[in-house]
């Protein structure tokens, strides 16, 4: 969930909650770039990263043609 169901603002964390111990940090947290791609898009990053940047590779690995990709 990206934005407020209410005014579609963007949300925020606010608190962060350990599921082991119940250790719980409340404030402003900020959620890095890669972190706020959706998933598919995740993916996609981490492929390049894992080609070293050959998108050549990358479309080998998804099994797509390398123009499609580059698209």
């Amino acid at each position: 969930m990206r934005e407020c169901v209410n005014c579609h603002g963007p949300l925020q964390a606010a608190r962060l909650s350990c599921t082991a111990c119940g250790l719980s940090f409340e404030g402003t947290f900020y959620t890095p770039r890669l972190a706020r791609l959706d998933p598919g898009q995740q993916q996609l990053v981490e492929q390049i990263v894992l080609a070293a940047g050959n998108l050549k590779d990358v479309a080998s690995a998804i099994e797509v043609s390398y123009p499609t990709l580059r698209k």
